[in-house]
């Protein structure tokens, strides 16, 4: 609520997009582009007038372009890698932030993943897959604090017995200590960590 305990009206977008596919003759691999501008509105600033409240006067705009490829690059290897980037902006306020980028937001980001499955012997059924992860700098509330880029790894371990599929996850396999964002604070990304699960097909 503002300082006359009214309720805030919901944060609104506009949206365009445009994009294009692209899939070669012969291989079996895609290629995705895709370009768009979001504006948000009734962004939540603070009220001058009364310090511990907000009003709805900010508008933030983001601007950006996607670039993602698919292939098959053999009969048991999957490949995916994918770039962002992103042009984030506040583009009104009543403070002096305009201008700035919204905090915890990356200008780049990086991603690529390999998958192998064991077609024969023993292991068959068993899926094995790596990849990485970089985020490229962001920055704090008022831009005051510039946070590095981080990059991590992760693991998937799959296993299929006809219906029955076990997954193990390891995200940030080698445990690294890392910043992943300042906004009022800053907070550490997290640690390596585990995921079990098991999906059943009938």
């Amino acid at each position: 609520m503002d300082a006359s305990g009214s309720s805030f009206e919901p944060t609104t977008g506009q949206q365009y997009e445009v994009g294009i596919k692209y899939e070669p003759v012969g291989y079996n691999a895609s290629f995705t582009l895709a370009a768009y501008e979001l504006t948000r509105r009734n962004v939540l600033t603070s009220d001058l007038n009364n310090p511990g409240f907000s009003v709805q006067t900010g508008e933030v705009r983001s601007r950006g372009v996607e670039v993602e490829g698919r292939a098959h690059l053999s009969n048991n290897l999957d490949l995916i890698a994918a770039y962002a980037y992103t042009d984030n902006e506040v583009t009104k306020s009543n403070r002096d932030d305009l201008g700035n980028t919204t905090a915890a937001v990356p200008q780049d980001t990086v991603s690529l993943w390999l998958d192998y499955q064991v077609p024969i012997g023993l292991a068959q059924g068993l899926s094995i897959g790596g990849g990485v992860r970089h985020l490229g700098h962001t920055f704090n509330l008022d831009n005051s604090v510039k946070v590095p880029s981080y990059t991590v790894y992760d693991l998937a371990l799959r296993y299929r017995i006809e219906q029955l599929q076990l997954n193990l996850h390891v995200n940030n396999l080698f445990d690294k200590k890392y910043l992943a964002a300042c906004t009022f604070n800053c907070f550490y990304g997290d640690e390596r960590n585990f995921t079990l699960g098991m999906t059943y097909d009938w």
